[in-house]
């Protein structure tokens, strides 16, 4: 079964950030989005996730190397 394709507002409540936070990051290409039209985006929670997950190990200064 395909993921299913979140809104910003959805991410945001699934992850505890506030909807702006979703946008700003995905206008930033922090996190992934898929585009579906002009102005429309989607979200794949998991892949969402991983990304703020490496953000988080990035901002911690946690290497993988080890």
């Amino acid at each position: 079964m395909a993921e299913k394709l979140l809104t910003a507002e959805q991410v945001a409540d699934e992850v505890g950030l506030d909807e702006s936070t979703v946008i700003r990051l995905r206008k930033q290409r922090k996190i992934p989005a898929v585009k579906l039209g002009y102005r429309t985006f989607r979200f794949r929670l998991p892949s969402v996730e991983a990304a703020l997950d490496r953000m988080e190990i990035k901002a911690l200064g946690i290497r993988g190397d080890r």
